[in-house]
């Protein structure tokens, strides 16, 4: 009999992914990212071939479509599986995951998820709103509390 392991991330994921899933199954949210994470995999072999690109050019190539639907873009082919996901965010956990996605974004973008991080930090710090999510807050040392 097979004994269970637990789940570890693809290494030939991006570093966003990786960074993701380090993040969320922390969190309530791991199994609706999951979901997510696999409803966006399952486009790269088709992109792959559709555009005659490499898996990595392919899994990079829809990893940005995904980075675009969570900066706002509307028109990005994986925009309804980030609104699923949303869909799915709690008020106690919206602080952390607006934090993951802000900073997934930035490591994708190039960032290394020191930079990633340390960029968030001045958004928080350039307006005290920045950090506010409902009753919760982002404190300059990424912690989250609740606030009345």
């Amino acid at each position: 009999m097979k004994q269970y392991q637990c789940y570890t991330t693809n290494r030939q994921m991006p570093k966003v992914v990786k960074y993701w899933d380090k993040i969320l199954r922390k969190t309530q949210l791991f199994f609706p990212w999951q979901a997510a994470l696999a409803a966006v995999e399952y486009h790269v072999p088709m992109v792959q071939q559709e555009l005659s690109l490499s898996k990595k050019e392919a899994r990079d190539m829809v990893w940005s479509a995904f980075c675009d639907a969570i900066t706002g873009d509307v028109n990005s082919a994986f925009f309804p599986e980030y609104d699923d996901l949303c869909q799915m965010v709690t008020d106690d956990t919206m602080p952390i995951f607006t934090m993951a996605m802000t900073v997934g974004v930035d490591i994708h973008a190039g960032y290394s998820e020191r930079e990633a991080i340390e960029e968030f930090k001045i958004w928080l710090a350039e307006d005290p709103r920045n950090g506010v999510f409902g009753n919760y807050r982002i404190n300059s040392d990424l912690s989250v509390q609740q606030v009345r």
